[in-house]
């Protein structure tokens, strides 16, 4: 996942570390401009990955969404760009695909939570807890403008106070309190796991290594599965080559989810 300015060099290093991914499903976030020229960007962007790609306007600041899917790994069944009727910050886009080695569905959601206001992220979490379904196929993907549910807590001093509201509870008396952890609290309470701290790898910094005017390091951006793809998980990681780091203010997040799910004995042949 990629945020931020997107001036020729940096689109030349995001796009050579996202061709050695050959991932199925890519989420860009902040496609600022990518809708100009007749959308000159976002075709250019798919022809050079051999990927199909949509595109989901935002309300706010023109940090548009682009989510890219691999046809010959997904058919893609239904799309829609704002899932949420207008009610984020950004969007919500929602894309189901069929996955072809085996049929099953599964429901991807791209998204952008509001980096202003806690509240903001919780009511936007509010539409999203009701994908976190045992019987369905679900990841949520994009930058979620929050640590994760239990990571440890950030070190305020490196942020600049002008910051704190976006990132903080804000007291009754109007002082700042911990993180703001509700909007990914909420997910995970409902269901949606972290990769991350399923497979023991503790948090992983996605910001702060761009701008030395917020250097404190901090997971902002976040893969999640539904709890039906739990026992898929074969891994995570975070993309923080130096290739990487030049692209971006925020590092790419991956996530390697097995097509079909493991055998269990009852499904297993003598």
């Amino acid at each position: 996942m990629l945020d931020g300015a997107w001036d020729d060099d940096r689109y030349g290093n995001l796009l050579a570390v996202l061709a050695t991914l050959g991932g199925d499903v890519i989420g860009l976030q902040e496609a600022k401009e990518w809708d100009k020229h007749d959308f000159a960007r976002v075709c250019e962007t798919a022809e050079a990955l051999g990927m199909q790609a949509l595109f989901a306007p935002s309300a706010s600041h023109e940090c548009h969404l682009v989510l890219l899917y691999r046809a010959e790994a997904l058919s893609l069944k239904k799309w829609t760009p704002d899932a949420a009727c207008r009610k984020f910050h950004h969007t919500l886009q929602r894309a189901e695909f069929a996955i072809r080695a085996t049929g099953e569905d599964v429901t991807v959601l791209h998204t952008h939570l509001d980096p202003f206001s806690g509240d903001g992220r919780k009511k936007e979490a509010s539409w999203l807890t009701e994908y976190a379904k045992h019987d369905t196929s679900g990841v949520l993907l994009g930058d979620l403008n929050t640590i994760g549910a239990d990571d440890p807590e950030p070190n305020w001093d490196l942020f600049p106070p002008r910051l704190h509201s976006r990132h903080r509870l804000v007291l009754p008396d109007g002082r700042f309190g911990p993180a703001d952890r509700r909007a990914i609290r909420s997910l995970t309470a409902a269901g949606f796991v972290d990769p991350f701290t399923h497979l023991g790898l503790g948090p992983v910094p996605t910001v702060g290594h761009f701008d030395p005017r917020e250097p404190d390091e901090h997971r902002s951006d976040h893969i999640l599965v539904s709890p039906g793809l739990t026992d898929r998980l074969l891994g995570c990681a975070v993309v923080n080559t130096p290739q990487a780091k030049r692209g971006s203010d925020h590092l790419m997040v991956v996530t390697q989810i097995a097509h079909r799910a493991p055998a269990t004995p009852e499904s297993v042949n003598p």
